[in-house]
């Protein structure tokens, strides 16, 4: 569901920014093969030849200039990234670098130029799904009133939702004749005989694990190959109680790419067997150490060792720099750009920053990117708890990478003068919900997000015993 969605509401919005990105980053690396490679340009994007592991053959294109159309043999991502790199190295001209470094970023995060058709759309959930059209139809409802006309008791939003709900108990076919085989599709029914009945198909499908054996504290080990969901269900966790511990660290852990092979997790609960309420989660993570929350019996909410709520920011620092502050432009919705003259929304503040200062995180978040653009320069974007992000632009330096965690105060990179420029600066954005606001007025320190004073020592004794008991192994279920 994370890897799906990453930062979207909605899944139709999360494959239109696939898409999106896909386009953008071919069309950059057309220019980019076309300008300093012509002669690699053909082998590179429509060549057939299987020796080759170029982006016809990595997408699986049809060859249509033959009479008979031909689809391309599919080649492996790793295969098509190491011809990539092979051509980036015979590329000498110092112009093309930031360019190249760039594609080599997102080479290296795994996530450049990802098939648009994976076997990935196929695991799509069912609910995602029944969330979408319940916005859709709500959403048509305003203009087509008999969506939600009432007739004899029902509307037809209701006869919608329903059949879209209807799952039939189980599938037959399509039908095999081989009764048992090593060969044959397990998937299948099998006909036992003319005059029997067709047996259906064995559900081989993964089946979420009881939790009825688990102790009061339960270990996960990510395995290479899981995602943290399948392992935290394979330890017994249910997948409430993950979709729980996923909006507890929302904003703390991007699990999508912080969660890797080894790492481990924690589970804690009120009582035996792994009943009650969760009270501690502690994640020891290879890229980002220990990060953990612990439940207030006072409020039942849950909040870091600090008694920062941890579904919460700890609140923002207004200016993510130290020094004097110099504001150079304004936030502007309807701003005349400098360089070009155009009528075009200046969705942050530039503050006049002499090359190499400081730059800081104003908030604990993940990095969500750091990339390079024209237009922009380098420039970094931060996710941070409660759908507040952040975005940096026109660095010279770039000290965090894509999925790394930093807490409010870490230096992410120093300011500079590269993109489309009118000298030094920093320009700095704040988004709520995808939308900029203005980072001078808004208000982002919320109240209530901490633990007041008085509750502070009742709460601390009770992290200490957590921190015990998370270690304890006689909590945790015999085999």
């Amino acid at each position: 569901l994370v890897d799906l969605l990453g930062d979207s509401n909605y899944l139709c919005d999360a494959m239109v920014k696939k898409f999106d990105e896909h386009q953008t980053d071919l069309k950059r690396l057309k220019q980019l093969i076309k300008k300093y490679l012509p002669g690699k340009y053909n082998e590179c994007f429509r060549n057939h030849n299987e020796g080759v592991c170029n982006y016809a053959r990595y997408i699986g294109m049809t060859s249509v200039s033959s009479k008979h159309p031909k689809r391309f043999s599919h080649c492996k991502r790793e295969d098509f990234y190491k011809y990539l790199l092979s051509l980036f190295s015979s590329i000498k001209d110092n112009n093309a670098v930031d360019e190249i470094n760039y594609f080599k970023m997102k080479i290296d995060n795994n996530d450049f130029l990802l098939r648009q058709n994976s076997d990935q759309n196929g695991s799509i959930p069912m609910q995602l799904n029944l969330m979408e059209i319940k916005t859709i139809l709500d959403k048509q409802s305003k203009y087509y009133s008999f969506i939600k006309a009432e007739n004899n008791g029902t509307t037809n939003y209701d006869k919608i939702i329903s059949i879209f709900k209807f799952v039939i108990p189980y599938y037959v076919g399509p039908l095999t004749t081989v009764e048992k085989s090593d060969k044959a599709d397990t998937k299948s029914a099998t006909v036992l005989a003319d005059n029997k009945k067709a047996a259906p198909a064995v559900d081989d499908t993964p089946k979420e694990m009881s939790s009825a054996k688990r102790g009061r504290l339960v270990v996960v080990n990510i395995e290479k190959g899981e995602t943290f969901s399948q392992a935290a269900n394979r330890a017994g966790v249910t997948y409430s109680e993950i979709n729980k511990i996923l909006q507890m660290f929302k904003g703390k852990i991007q699990f999508s790419r912080n969660i890797r092979a080894g790492d481990t997790m924690r589970v804690l609960f009120t009582d035996s067997k792994g009943k009650g309420k969760i009270c501690a989660v502690e994640f020891k993570l290879s890229r980002g150490g220990k990060i953990a929350s612990y439940l207030n019996t006072q409020d039942g909410k849950y909040y870091d060792e600090r008694g920062l709520m941890a579904t919460r920011s700890a609140g923002f620092v207004r200016f993510p720099f130290r020094g004097r502050v110099k504001v150079t432009s304004q936030f502007n919705p309807r701003r005349l750009h400098p360089v070009t003259g155009r009528v075009r929304p200046h969705n942050g503040v530039d503050f006049g920053l002499p090359v190499g200062s400081v730059v800081t995180a104003p908030a604990d978040g993940v990095v969500d990117k750091a990339v390079f653009s024209r237009t922009a320069g380098y420039y970094i974007v931060l996710r941070h708890a409660g759908g507040v992000s952040t975005v940096y632009m026109h660095l010279s330096k770039m000290s965090v990478k894509p999925g790394q965690r930093v807490k409010q105060g870490t230096q992410i990179a120093r300011s500079g003068n590269t993109g489309i420029s009118t000298g030094p600066h920093l320009h700095y954005e704040v988004r709520l919900g995808g939308r900029a606001v203005n980072p001078l007025r808004v208000k982002l320190a919320g109240g209530g997000a901490e633990i007041n004073t008085k509750a502070r020592r009742a709460f601390a004794a009770s992290v200490q015993k957590y921190k015990r008991e998370l270690y304890q192994k006689n909590l945790m279920a015999k085999r």
